[in-house]
């Protein structure tokens, strides 16, 4: 006679102990990193507060996209699994971008600082602010300050630069032509 247990029945949850320890384990290493990566900071607090519940809408959206995979594809074949894994995780990074953007307003503000120094010998410090402040600090729309800041980030240099390279060939080239002798 084999010593074998007796086989359970399978349910439709039987590994939530094993996704359970997955989920969390994830998050719990994805929080460290954020708490490192916080006491490197000038604000830890602040940072940790607020990445905080980040995991915690996290952890909620994974065990219910684990849900939906159990829901809708358990017991069925591999592909069907990732078929419903990929479009449940589609749907769960909208609603979480959507759940962050909405409470965006009841996260503390940051006080970390950003300084540059130029080689002029002026240096500028960036306090922590949301686009939105930016532009409502300079009067302009939020659209106006992503694409100030965007031209301001690659060269680190808040001088003027032109929208397109389509200015730099009409310049150069008629500055050109003045230089031909006719």
């Amino acid at each position: 006679m084999l010593m074998m247990p007796p086989q359970k029945a399978k349910t439709r949850f039987s590994d939530w102990k094993f996704a359970t320890k997955s989920i969390f384990g994830f998050w719990i290493f994805y929080a460290l990193t954020v708490a490192v990566r916080a006491f490197l900071g000038t604000d830890p607090l602040t940072t940790l507060t607020n990445k905080l519940v980040v995991v915690a809408i996290g952890i909620v959206f994974t065990f219910a996209v684990y849900g939906a995979i159990t829901q809708f594809a358990g017991g069925r074949t591999i592909r069907r699994k990732a078929v419903v894994a990929g479009a449940a995780s589609i749907l769960a990074s909208a609603l979480m971008s959507t759940t962050l953007i909405l409470t965006d307003d009841y996260f503390r503000e940051s006080k970390e600082e950003f300084r540059y120094q130029a080689r002029e010998g002026f240096t500028i410090v960036e306090k922590g602010s949301t686009i939105r402040q930016a532009a409502l600090r300079f009067e302009v729309s939020p659209s106006a300050a992503v694409k100030l800041m965007r031209r301001w980030q690659p060269r680190s240099s808040a001088l003027w630069r032109p929208p397109t390279a389509h200015f730099w060939t009409s310049t150069t080239l008629s500055s050109a032509r003045s230089l031909i002798p006719s």
